[in-house]
């Protein structure tokens, strides 16, 4: 009886997070859940990156400055409307907010670390080439990546 209403717990919980997060099938049938909170970090460091504040960004989007904090700590969820505006103020692409979450990202990563090495001198260039081979090494040593 006990493990019974254990059981019927563990499984009221998994229902309860599911239901009130935003979960998806990844390409081999595992849940998944979307990381608003990375997202909201990329949304803040494009915004700063721009030289933009929170109450700027909020006018062009046409959305209050609270609700931009919140998209930016991952408490609120921005409205499709909303993200494209965001998109479009930052003058970035969806994938470059989203790449954490999309299986085929290869192209927005490239680019990314093509914009850091972009101011690198040649023998930074030479340190992070060698500790960019040696990470992809170790990296696939490790069976579940």
């Amino acid at each position: 009886m006990l493990i019974a209403k254990l059981h019927y717990l563990i499984c009221l919980h998994l229902y309860i997070i599911i239901k009130t997060s935003d979960c998806s099938y990844n390409a081999i049938g595992v849940l998944t859940m979307i990381n608003y909170k990375t997202i909201g970090m990329k949304i803040r460091e494009r915004r700063l990156h721009a030289g933009l504040s929170q109450e700027r960004l909020a006018e062009l989007c046409d959305v209050g400055t609270t609700h931009i904090s919140h998209i930016e700590t991952g408490n609120c969820i921005p409205s499709l409307r909303t993200f494209i505006a965001i998109v479009n103020s930052l003058s970035c692409s969806a994938d470059e907010l989203l790449c954490d979450e999309l299986n085929k990202a290869e192209q927005t990563y490239s680019t990314e670390i093509s914009k850091i090495l972009e101011d690198c001198t040649s023998k930074e260039l030479m340190v992070m080439t060698d500790t960019l081979i040696s990470l992809k090494h170790s990296l696939r040593k490790i069976p579940e990546l």
